[in-house]
């Protein structure tokens, strides 16, 4: 008696590697325009907002707010994390390469970068859906979600952070079949 083997699966293959962030970055840059990575390469200032936020002004001139709870939610016993008044002290690190606390939390680079692009703006996934050369319905349909929310999404409602991340990965994937 002989076995079949299976035809390996993609993933399995000795040529597919896992998409890096500098890929996810590649394909919004294609896709949509937008700055590229490197101008996410250093923080210049960084402010506290309420609900564990912060504007973050990259030395480049891009600014943006971004949500730092899912990383704090890893950390929820240090005092950063359920600390208002310390949240508050968030700073700069040295040469920009990360936020600082004066507790000596720290949030590196790497973080704050895919924070970042974990979120997508309105304009962002406009730009997004009409590289991918999707309609309302179709981008419904391949996100799961209603062509009601797209909608609300490509106007001005909050792209969540699932949906921002689908997107990427579409981008990503046309850019790799083309």
């Amino acid at each position: 008696m002989f076995l079949l083997s299976r035809p390996k699966e993609r993933w399995q293959s000795p040529e597919f590697r896992e998409p890096t962030q500098a890929d996810y970055t590649s394909a919004m840059v294609q896709a949509t325009g937008e700055l590229e990575f490197k101008d996410r390469d250093r923080v210049g200032n960084v402010v506290p907002l309420e609900g564990r936020s912060v504007h973050l002004f990259w030395r480049s001139g891009l600014d943006e707010i971004i949500d730092l709870k899912p990383v704090l939610v890893r950390f929820s016993r240090r005092p950063v994390a359920v600390r208002e008044l310390l949240f508050r002290t968030v700073r700069p690190g040295p040469e920009g390469r990360s936020i600082i606390w004066d507790d000596g939390s720290e949030i590196g680079l790497s973080w704050l970068q895919d924070l970042a692009l974990a979120r997508m703006s309105s304009h962002e996934f406009r730009g997004a859906l009409d590289g991918l050369g999707m309609t309302i319905e179709e981008a419904a349909r391949h996100l799961g979600v209603s062509t009601r929310s797209i909608a609300g999404y490509r106007r001005d409602r909050p792209v969540p952070r699932a949906i921002a991340l689908a997107v990427r990965y579409l981008l990503l994937r046309r850019q790799r079949t083309h």
